[in-house]
């Protein structure tokens, strides 16, 4: 088979690059490609990604590396992903834990606060849309003025969670807490209570508001 010239491979190979020659052709200037070096050259100079015969082995080696790079692409991707993610998690978790973990004693409010009896049992009474919760204890007898009383306590309390949702809910709510039966209590108190150290209770009384007696 005549050889190639040089001059003629240099003229095609624009069209080469450009994959826009017949079959032949291509197999014309793969072949030639193969073993003039300084065809090569001129093709690496019009094309930087020229792509060798798969004899030569660059092909696979380029393949390869570029598997490579974009599989720690990925991965670092993924890392990046999941580690945002989690961080998103905690600082959600750590502005919900800040909104309703400090439960904020609701100070005693006549206009607000009220001890209801409805058929025989004893309720608390609070107006308002920031109410949390409540905590109230169970009538228990105490020594008061040389005689002995059945005393309940029980106090009311907010979170920054619920003082947020009442300012954007602006309506005012009306809030029942039972305290017990009517005819087992003596006197209601409103007040913060050690419901672990009875022996304090009485300090407790003495700090606490009575806001219903029989």
């Amino acid at each position: 088979m005549k050889k190639i010239s040089c001059n003629i491979i240099k003229d095609v190979l624009p069209l080469y690059l450009d994959d826009v020659v017949s079959e032949d052709t291509k197999n014309m200037v793969e072949e030639h490609l193969k073993s003039c070096e300084s065809c090569r050259k001129e093709a690496v100079l019009l094309n930087e990604d020229l792509i060798l015969p798969l004899g030569s082995g660059a092909q696979d080696a380029e393949i390869k590396t570029l598997k490579y790079l974009k599989k720690q692409f990925r991965n670092k991707k993924a890392v990046v992903s999941a580690v945002s993610v989690f961080l998103a998690f905690i600082i959600m978790l750590g502005t919900y834990a800040l909104l309703v973990t400090p439960k904020l004693f609701i100070p005693y409010d006549s206009t607000c606060i009220k001890v209801e009896k409805i058929d025989e049992k004893l309720y608390a009474r609070y107006i308002g849309s920031n109410l949390d919760g409540s905590v109230a204890r169970n009538s228990f007898p105490l020594e008061k003025d040389g005689e002995k009383k059945d005393v309940t306590f029980f106090y009311i309390y907010k979170s920054p969670w619920s003082e947020l949702r009442a300012l954007l809910q602006k309506d005012t709510e009306d809030h029942l807490i039972f305290l017990g039966n009517a005819d087992e209590i003596d006197e209601v108190y409103y007040g913060k209570f050690r419901i672990e150290r009875p022996e304090e209770l009485s300090a407790d009384l003495e700090e606490s508001e009575l806001i219903w007696k029989k």
